[in-house]
């Protein structure tokens, strides 16, 4: 499993927003995108579902992220249903 640093603070890439961060962190294989800025959480969230519903290459590799962190957790036991 791949996680990232604070996208969300990220100095070295401020220019880039931080929704476009999000994309281009799944798409390099990241699997879970990390900010501790809570304000920006619905647009890359939202920019990460825009682009998994136009590409169905990013959808199956967003679906496996999900399932690879889905995964850890049961196996941790911090996965509770219920």
């Amino acid at each position: 499993m791949v996680i990232s640093d604070d996208l969300g603070n990220a100095k070295a890439v401020q220019a880039v927003p931080a929704a476009d961060r999000a994309v281009d962190f799944l798409s390099a294989g990241g699997d879970l995108a990390l900010t501790v800025a809570p304000n920006l959480i619905p647009a890359m969230s939202e920019a990460v579902q825009a682009r998994a519903a136009q590409d169905p290459a990013f959808k199956s590799q967003v679906d496996q992220s999900v399932r690879r962190v889905l995964t850890a957790k049961q196996q941790a036991g911090l996965l509770t249903c219920g």
